[in-house]
């Protein structure tokens, strides 16, 4: 049996790959170039299994690969892959990887709460740019006015919208915190006791601390939008690390310059890279990072587990953990 590898995956499992299948590997994980799907066609003939990353799959790729039976994509999100397409081929086996960055994410859901409720990305900017103005030392009564007061998390209300696995590891640190938790999310059945279910207009009223971990659906496309804001507290922040359109930017955009909240963070963008001349660059209440979430030395290994076990299950002619959808 051959298969083909774009995915970074650890030693141990691309050993197992090589003593249980003729393996090549190219693409993204290897190369840094994410294949086309005629390049992934080309490098892939003959083999029954893929193992990718952020090659796009679609008509074109399963239509030419006909020995393929088995796909495992060691992503969460499956936003390479042409759904329909793999409804046309339902002989195709097609696996991913939930929750892989899971502790990544949530981790840094909480660091960027830190970060722009207690001023650490913006008082680190004034001083790396020597604006001494601006960069003033708090020693004990020195300054009457302390420019970078922020908030504590101890006692403080998170609202989580959405509640899957990162949405849940955000709960876990947060409590660890002492927050107090609310979410709204009408799919989830069952919500450990230290949550609270509630609805969305009451989430927004009564959070210290809005942060979204929903999927991007017609249901929450742009689900923080001027209504959505207008409900927020003047004191309250905004944390983005799921996608980018879940927010209405311009909307979000006039409600920090009025500080309507107090500020947001955000790890994902409508637009990324974030465009020069972005308005958010102008203002001092936000903290944007690149998409960092999943930039973990740890994913790699997690994301293996999860890969090695459905291939496990697959060549022992067992259905796989971890089936998509």
């Amino acid at each position: 049996m051959k298969s083909f590898v774009t995915a970074q995956l650890d030693e141990d499992t691309m050993k197992y790959l090589r003593i249980n299948t003729e393996m090549k590997v190219g693409g993204w994980g290897h190369t840094g170039h994410v294949l086309t799907p005629r390049e992934l066609v080309k490098q892939a003939v003959g083999c029954e299994i893929l193992v990718l990353s952020y090659e796009p799959v679609d008509d074109f790729v399963l239509g030419n690969l006909p020995e393929v039976r088995f796909i495992s994509c060691t992503r969460g999100g499956m936003e390479n892959f042409d759904k329909k397409a793999l409804e046309n081929h339902p002989d195709v086996i097609v696996c991913n990887a939930p929750g892989r960055n899971a502790n990544a994410v949530s981790d840094l859901a909480l660091a960027l709460m830190l970060d722009i409720s207690r001023n650490i990305s913006l008082s680190s900017h004034y001083i790396r740019n020597r604006d001494w103005e601006h960069a003033q030392w708090f020693k004990a009564g020195r300054l009457k006015e302390k420019f970078f007061m922020g908030y504590e998390l101890e006692g403080k209300t998170l609202g989580l919208i959405g509640f899957g696995e990162i949405g849940a590891r955000v709960a876990r640190r947060a409590n660890g915190f002492g927050m107090n938790v609310l979410t709204y999310d009408p799919y989830v059945k069952s919500l450990p006791e230290s949550v609270e279910r509630t609805e969305l207009n009451t989430l927004l009223r009564c959070s210290d601390f809005v942060s979204l971990h929903c999927k991007v659906t017609p249901e929450t496309n742009r689900i923080i939008c001027r209504k959505t804001l207008e409900q927020m507290k003047p004191t309250a922040f905004l944390i983005n690390t799921a996608r980018g359109s879940l927010v209405d930017e311009e909307a979000l955009f006039d409600a920090l310059k009025g500080r309507r909240i107090a500020g947001a963070a955000l790890d994902t963008l409508a637009t990324e890279p974030i465009p020069s001349n972005h308005p958010f660059l102008e203002l001092e209440n936000v903290t944007i990072t690149p998409h960092i979430g999943g930039a973990s030395h740890d994913i790699v290994r997690q994301q293996s587990q999860i890969v090695m076990e459905d291939i496990c299950a697959f060549l022992e002619g067992r259905r796989p953990t971890h089936v998509w959808p």
